[in-house]
Order: structure tokens, then C-alpha cells, then sequence
């Protein structure tokens, strides 16, 4: 009887050649994805807007209704803490998360009471990442 063409040895061969062109193939792809969809320049994203057209803004009337807008521009659902001071120096912070998809901005309303400056602050993992500061008015 011949040896059939289906070896063990001829089957670990052709399995360790896969995995070998797979890893060589890797880099490359990801070199042609990075390049093809190129990542943004700051991966976090923090505003205050106003209005019902959600302009980025330096100065807001209550009317307008402040927003902070956050986004990751990598991860969905990521939790940060965002704290906002007013005019009096009282601080106040949040426990939000981020949209369910990575790339989405929420805008949360802001709980403003007084006209006058105000900061918001974001950190993920106790780091800032984001700061705006703007003047609240009649």
C-alpha cells in the first residue's frame, strides 16, 4: 500500500505556510487601512454649543440652552467624568459615557443658574482630556 497524500507531516506544513503568509499579510493590510481611513487628529473631542443649531460657542445666552458636547473618536461607550464650574467657584460632576457608537458626539444640557463665566472639564481615567470655558448671559 502507498502513503496517502494527506500526511500528518504535509498537513502541519501547509497549516504553518497559512499562518505565516496570514501574519506577513497583516501589516500590510493595516498599512492600507490607516492610510485609506486615517484617524483624527485628537481622539477626544470637547465643546460647549448653543442654540438649536449646535454651534460651538464662547458665549451663550440661558435661552440657548449650553450644551457639552463630547465625542471619542475611537470608542463607543466610553465613560468620562465631566465637571462644570460657575461664577460662585461651586463645581459640580457627572458620570456620563460616551455614544453607543465611537465617532458620535452627544451633547448633554448643562444645569446653569447664573449668568457669568463657567468652565466644564472632561477626564477619562482621572486624565482632562477636554476644557471650554465660556460666559453664560441674559
Amino acid at each position: 500500500m502507498g502513503r496517502s497524500p494527506e500526511t500528518p507531516r504535509r498537513i502541519v506544513v501547509a497549516v504553518v505556510v497559512s499562518l505565516a503568509l496570514t501574519a506577513a499579510a497583516v501589516p500590510a493590510v493595516v498599512a492600507v487601512v490607516s492610510w485609506a481611513l486615517p484617524a483624527p487628529e485628537h481622539r477626544y473631542n470637547a465643546r460647549i454649543v448653543c442654540g438649536k443649531d449646535g454651534t460651538p460657542s464662547r458665549h451663550c445666552r440661558l435661552q440657548d440652552l449650553p450644551r457639552a458636547e463630547f465625542v471619542d473618536h475611537f470608542d463607543a461607550r466610553r465613560n468620562y467624568q465631566r465637571c462644570v464650574t460657575g461664577p460662585t467657584g461651586a463645581t459640580y460632576c457627572d458620570d456620563l459615557r460616551t455614544a453607543p457608537l465611537a465617532d458620535t458626539p452627544i451633547a448633554d444640557p448643562l444645569d446653569i443658574d447664573a449668568v457669568g463665566p463657567w468652565r466644564v472639564t472632561w477626564s477619562v481615567k482621572g486624565q482632562r482630556v477636554g476644557q471650554w470655558a465660556f460666559t453664560a448671559a441674559w
